[in-house]
């Protein structure tokens, strides 16, 4: 019997997880900050959703929004390097050296 039931949820985020990361790395960003905000409510992937959103909304010159992913991405990880390198290197680049002290 193959059973032919719905993939349990942690298989579906890891596939939407995957699948956002192929489009972000092939430029195609706005495609997957769409998958990336399907990822929003997985406590799973909480940090890295927020972290690679930004990622997404910088490639798309949404630089406020990426900051504020970023932020949420420290919210959730105050621990996390990368989001407070990508935090911080935004912030310079936005001219905006002041928000880097309140990280």
């Amino acid at each position: 019997g193959g059973g032919g039931g719905a993939l349990p949820l942690s298989t579906v985020d890891d596939l939407l997880y995957e699948v956002a990361k192929v489009y972000l790395t092939v430029g195609r960003p706005l495609v997957a900050l769409e998958l990336y905000d399907r990822l929003l409510a997985s406590e799973r992937y909480a940090p890295l959703v927020h972290l690679k959103r930004g990622e997404c909304l910088r490639a798309l010159r949404r630089d406020a929004e990426a900051a504020s992913a970023y932020s949420s991405a420290l919210a959730v990880d105050a621990c996390s390097q990368e989001a407070l390198v990508a935090a911080c290197c935004l912030s310079l680049r936005r001219r905006k050296p002041r928000e880097v002290l309140s990280l």
